[in-house]
């Protein structure tokens, strides 16, 4: 059982409604083709079996319907330790209570992580 944050909703509905917003980010920007990446695997498993069912249904119908508009699309698991960069987005959207978005640039919360990644990938 998830425990619902201070807003009322569970961590599956933050997760779900981050990935839909995501999609319809990069449905503004006119991307043909997305990978997005979480590490709710329930949330990934349920949109990409395409669930409708439960009381979280509508939320993986919506992000799937947004999905099918793009020429391709994948939607991926990554585990956490993978995928520090959205924790640390999480984080401060949790502290803050905001919605931000960067186009084009690293978030300064995240800037060291990108530029580490980088440099292993020997890209800097």
């Amino acid at each position: 059982m998830e425990s619902p944050t201070p807003g009322g909703y569970s961590s599956l509905e933050i997760e779900a409604i981050a990935v839909e917003k995501g999609a319809l980010l990069a449905k503004e920007m006119e991307w043909q083709q997305v990978i997005i990446e979480s590490d709710a695997l329930s949330v990934v498993n349920s949109v990409n079996a395409g669930d409708e069912s439960g009381c979280n249904g509508h939320l993986f119908q919506g992000i799937r319907c947004i999905l099918n508009s793009f020429n391709s699309w994948q939607f991926k698991h990554l585990k956490r330790v993978y995928n520090m960069a959205a924790h640390e987005l999480a984080q401060h959207a949790k502290c803050y209570g905001t919605n931000q978005v960067w186009k084009g640039v690293a978030p300064p919360m995240v800037q060291h992580l990108v530029t580490t990644k980088k440099k292993t990938l020997g890209r800097v």
